[in-house]
């Protein structure tokens, strides 16, 4: 589990399983991207969101930004996983920070490699990218972008 912001913690599986480390580090809300596989918490203070999600270029990441970017916001402190911490969990915190310091991808993206190994796969990249236009067109304001419209994988 790697720290990237006061706010932020980035990582895999094992770390989301180790719930005495989570409540150490004062964690109140955990965003697990790997489905069943995701542990559930005996401690009420940990809240969690839980979605099923692929680690494939041609899954559809980009229609849960804003359920997920919410989240991560509404919390006092929280840590995003998958299972490895390198993919589906990295797109979620790079969105974040796109959206939240009005960042571009390559900024968000070299912050968080600042403290943590991560690539989202080709796929996702190709929707932050979207996602980091679809940003600047509605000023920065996620709830006036229309997630379902945005066709995943593109029709060629």
């Amino acid at each position: 589990m790697d720290q990237i912001t006061d706010k932020v913690f980035l990582g895999n599986l094992i770390g989301a399983r180790d719930e005495e480390n989570l409540l150490k580090n004062n964690i109140k809300g955990v965003l697990s991207c790997c489905g069943d596989s995701s542990p559930k918490y005996q401690n009420n203070s940990i809240k969690q969101k839980i979605f099923n999600i692929n680690d494939s270029e041609n899954t559809n990441i980009i229609q849960y930004f804003k359920e997920a970017l919410k989240f991560i916001d509404s919390s006092e402190k929280v840590f995003v996983h998958c299972l490895g911490g390198i993919s589906r969990s990295a797109t979620f915190v790079i969105a974040y920070f796109m959206w939240k310091n009005k960042m571009t991808y390559e900024e968000s993206f070299k912050m968080i490699l600042e403290h943590r190994l991560c690539g989202p796969n080709f796929g996702f990249k190709k929707q932050l990218l979207i996602f980091q236009d679809k940003l600047k067109e509605c000023n920065y304001d996620i709830d006036k972008i229309d997630f379902q419209s945005i066709e995943w994988p593109p029709k060629k």
